[in-house]
């Protein structure tokens, strides 16, 4: 495939400057649901070679800068302790008003994994989620409660910690917002199967997806210091959200850079996924 290669096994890189870290979630082979059929070799990452990054391009664009990451201590409403502010003040303005008609924080996260109708309705969810916190968001709380261990988080930030740590969250709330209006929104869903089955051959088979997937992990591993061998793919919707911390791009955009540089024969992708497109366009939560 004229991949560029480097030996397997080669221990994780070394880096002389503190990066910011892509916070997916690996998947290790023993975790891959086809490993014990003998089509695991045709699983998409197993198909993947490794390839080489330029380290010191990554650690330029991506050192941290933490130290410069503008967190405020605020006194709270008792006047008598102080809380560790990061967001935007127009967001954190929105999500405390969102708050004040919602259940407490700990009741909506336990309603949620239960998906209890009772704790909370239709609106409740579609409130929730405008307020699902971004990678980068998630990023500069965690940092920022790192530095500051004996200072609350203030009440926005403490909630997208806490909507931070239900998993698949967005997935589970439009799966919910479905399940509650499914009697009325039962439609027909044959040819839409079919393009979702056609598209996930497409994917499968695409040689520019395994460039793009074999240069993030590199980037990515290179940023957590890790040797992680597959991650989970829902991360690829946080790419565009990550930025480098020298020029504001996005990760995404390096990504493409680096596939254009060292894979001439990549194409576009767009052009090669008609099914996938029009599988997009499908509305399976309306």
């Amino acid at each position: 495939l004229g991949w560029p290669q480097v030996p397997r096994g080669q221990p994780a890189f070394t880096k002389k400057k503190k990066t910011i870290r892509l916070f997916w979630n690996e998947v290790r082979p023993f975790e891959w649901p086809c490993k014990n059929n003998r089509r695991c070799r045709e699983f998409l990452w197993s198909k993947l070679e490794p390839i080489k990054v330029d380290t010191s391009r990554l650690e330029h664009l991506f050192e941290s800068k933490s130290k410069e990451l503008a967190v405020s201590k605020k006194t709270a409403a008792d006047g008598k302790r102080q809380e560790v502010i990061v967001l935007d003040p127009k967001r954190s303005n929105a999500i405390n008003i969102g708050l004040t008609v919602l259940p407490p924080p700990r009741t909506i996260k336990i309603a949620i994994l239960n998906f209890d109708e009772y704790a909370l309705n239709k609106e409740g969810i579609e409130k929730i989620l405008t307020m699902i916190p971004t990678e980068e968001e998630k990023q500069k709380i965690q940092e920022a409660q790192l530095a500051n261990p004996d200072v609350p988080l203030g009440s926005a930030e403490q909630f997208l910690l806490t909507l931070s740590s239900i998993s698949e969250l967005s997935a589970r709330l439009h799966l919910w917002a479905f399940k509650m209006d499914y009697e009325t929104t039962e439609k027909e869903v044959a040819e839409p199967l079919l393009d979702l089955k056609e598209g996930i051959d497409q994917l499968e088979n695409n040689k520019t997806l395994g460039f793009i997937l074999s240069t993030l992990l590199a980037i990515g591993n290179f940023l957590n210091g890790t040797n992680a061998k597959a991650f989970e793919l829902s991360y690829l919707e946080k790419v565009p959200e990550v930025k480098d911390t020298v020029h504001k791009q996005s990760l995404l955009h390096h990504v493409c850079t680096m596939v254009v540089e060292n894979f001439p024969d990549s194409s576009d992708l767009y052009s090669e996924i008609g099914a996938v497109t029009r599988s997009a366009k499908v509305c399976l939560w309306a």
